[in-house]
């Protein structure tokens, strides 16, 4: 689901909640300059010490420093955590720049493995399910628009996570 730089015109990707920085290294490879975002300096040391070899990564938990400037984020696994994803739309509409796209994971609220997931994160930090309607609803009320949703495994019973692309095109038309 991660189009190629060639394919969005563009060089630049956000990698937002990096962790380790794992995206981000895929992202590099497949040819962007990539800012990881974190909020855990602890979590930013350890992507630094593993990913800094890659000289087109960098890492960041200035989040004011990212504002209004890039035309695609990559979020994974982050909406897990939040039981209400629309503060997050928010903030990713003060990220993105016209006519920009996102793409987030989220489980895969139909998934054996997902509502496990849910269950056993209880005992950790606390994961939510969101379906598919309401993620997509969501996205829609705060000016996103869903281009794509794709499973991570072939059949959407077993696998444990869901991938959604979304545009975002401050209320500029633009074909699909």
């Amino acid at each position: 689901m991660l189009p190629s730089p060639a394919q969005l015109g563009v060089t630049r990707a956000l990698d937002f909640g990096c962790g380790t920085g794992r995206a981000a290294a895929l992202m590099s490879k497949a040819g962007y300059r990539v800012t990881g975002y974190d909020v855990s300096q602890r979590m930013l040391a350890r992507a630094g010490e593993i990913r800094g070899d890659y000289a087109n990564i960098t890492f960041t938990s200035d989040i004011h420093s990212l504002q209004g400037s890039w035309p695609l984020i990559v979020v994974l696994g982050v909406l897990d955590y939040y039981p209400d994803s629309r503060p997050m739309w928010q903030e990713w509409k003060k990220l993105l720049e016209p006519n920009s796209f996102i793409i987030v994971t989220v489980p895969n609220a139909r998934s054996f493995f997902a509502r496990t997931y849910t269950l056993l994160s209880r005992f950790t930090y606390r994961a939510f399910v969101t379906t598919n309607a309401t993620l997509i609803s969501t996205a829609r009320s705060e000016g996103f628009s869903h281009v794509q949703t794709q499973y991570a495994f072939p059949n959407r019973w077993w696998g444990h996570t869901t991938l959604f692309k979304f545009r975002y095109s401050l209320n500029v038309a633009f074909p699909q």
